[in-house]
């Protein structure tokens, strides 16, 4: 792992410095992440959200009379956190879905975060490759390396210092992607 420190005088300063160490986007966001609002099922659902609620609300927006810009489908959406597939209980047409997000002039995102639950495929997967952040030490009624968050069930971290975790994490995003579960036109970054 690198780490930097860095002491300027204010935080603006601060950000440029830490902004010159990325990579420059080959291209801007799209408008409207920009000029519009982004509209996030967490807003109204928490996690209680499903295929139905998500169209209602995309249709409440528009009837409203606000712009439809982007929707991001928030926490709960998948079958468990780090599976990256759709609950087919809660949304039995992604595609569909999807499909009549953009018709109705919705962009559409989901809420993907770097951390999985021991009782998925995803964390089996990832465990025996060795892909997750280790500890000699658990919290409380912990498994050493996951960690309570804000949400529930406990979780562990891919470990981003290793390549090949982070090739692994992407990868899985690709394929599915690629694959009938989320349809590609629901990534446009």
């Amino acid at each position: 792992m690198r780490v930097a420190l860095c002491a300027l005088p204010d935080v603006k300063q601060a950000t440029l410095v830490c902004l010159k160490t990325l990579p420059k986007p080959n291209k801007p966001p799209p408008p409207e992440v920009i000029r519009a609002p982004i509209w996030t099922t967490w807003a109204r659902y928490k996690q209680n959200v499903d295929q139905a609620k998500t169209l209602t609300f995309a249709k409440e927006i528009l009837d409203n009379k606000l712009p439809a810009s982007v929707m991001e489908i928030d926490d709960k959406w998948q079958s468990g956190y780090g599976e990256l597939d759709f609950d087919l209980g809660k949304f039995p047409d992604p595609a569909g879905m999807v499909d009549e997000l953009h018709r109705l002039g919705f962009k559409v995102t989901l809420w993907v975060m770097p951390f999985v639950e021991e009782r998925t495929a995803a964390y089996k997967e990832g465990a025996e490759l060795g892909y997750f952040v280790q500890s000699k030490h658990a919290p409380p009624r912990l498994k050493p390396g996951f960690f309570k968050w804000w949400n529930t069930p406990p979780v562990v971290a891919l470990d981003v210092t290793n390549p090949a975790a982070v090739d692994w994490f992407v990868n899985r995003l690709k394929v599915r992607i690629s694959g009938a579960q989320i349809p590609a036109s629901l990534f446009y970054l």
